[in-house]
């Protein structure tokens, strides 16, 4: 029972993070607010752009600290997702 939680409980978390990620990535001009023309420019660029496109993408939820690295532990989080 403990084991299901807390599996529940990370989940969540993981959910929680990629949430924030990916509004924090799209809201280019960081108001709090994602606009037409942002969540349009992030839509596009996953349902039309080029693979290169996508992967930065990608990698940039996953940068926090927008160094152009991912620590092991976050790296380990996107390889179970």
């Amino acid at each position: 029972p403990h084991h299901f939680s807390f599996c529940c409980l990370l989940i969540y978390v993981l959910q929680s993070f990629m949430a924030s990620r990916i509004f924090e990535l799209t809201d280019k001009d960081h108001n709090g607010l994602v606009d037409e023309a942002e969540l349009f420019a992030v839509t596009s660029l996953l349902a039309s752009g080029n693979t290169e496109e996508k992967l930065k993408f990608l990698f940039e939820i996953y940068d926090e600290n927008g160094k152009h690295l991912i620590w092991f532990d976050i790296y380990m989080i996107m390889c179970c997702k």
